[in-house]
């Protein structure tokens, strides 16, 4: 597995990614229910499209973060994991940056916080035999998608398999799921947002400031 050079800075990327034209973050004036009732500011990777510029920055330094954390020889027994339906585009897209035959696998969304590895993914995982697993996830809130894909990991664990590792993209809370199973995680950008339930949004939140409120599932980019 050759050295990988990053082309862009992930304050670079931070800063594009945060732009007003990009549609992925709320920009002040406006916020979201979230699907548990919480009002907040949404951060969303929906709208950052495969073949963009924005894209290509985000796999870039996802590659180039692997790659300065773990050595050639780790990355060698590694596999990488997509969080549905989030990430498995960008688990693939990374393991074909950093080469060497890096392996991605997928998961699937079953019902709300509840994800688990695909069929083909647990045969992968088996006649690979990895020591070491990378979750990729894009947004870290409490931990429960990238917790979910822990344990359905843990269940078809390899017998080779040392350690799981999560990746967040972005650290927007504080993981506490992922803290209760012991599992380490470390993210690129950490941005701590608060979110308020509906009541207290409207008491002192964004609600009593007046800003738009985006009722959960409402699209808000093509």
């Amino acid at each position: 597995m050759s050295l990988y050079v990053p082309r862009v800075t992930v304050a670079a990327f931070e800063e594009h990614f945060f732009a007003p034209e990009t549609g992925t973050y709320d920009q002040e004036g406006t916020h979201h229910e979230f699907n548990q009732g919480l009002h907040g500011r949404k951060i969303d990777f929906d709208a950052v499209k495969e073949g963009t510029r924005l894209y290509e920055e985000w796999v870039d330094v996802t590659a180039a973060d692997l790659a300065s954390r773990y050595s050639k020889s780790e990355l060698g027994r590694a596999v990488l994991v997509g969080v549905a339906n989030g990430t498995n585009r960008l688990a693939r897209d990374t393991a074909l940056a950093l080469g060497g035959g890096l392996l991605a696998l997928e998961t699937v969304k079953i019902e709300k916080g509840n994800i688990q590895l695909s069929q083909e993914a647990i045969r992968m995982l088996m006649a690979v035999n990895p020591s070491l697993v990378i979750i990729t996830e894009d947004i870290a809130t409490r931990g429960t998608n990238g917790s979910s894909v822990v344990l359905s990991t843990h269940a078809n664990r390899p017998p080779g398999l040392e350690e799981i590792i999560v990746s967040h993209t972005i650290q927007r809370g504080m993981p506490e799921r992922l803290a209760e199973l012991g599992i380490e995680y470390h993210s690129l950008i950490t941005k701590l947002l608060p979110n308020y339930r509906p009541e207290v949004c409207r008491a002192k939140g964004y609600c009593a400031d007046g800003w738009d409120l985006i009722k959960y599932g409402q699209k808000t980019h093509s």
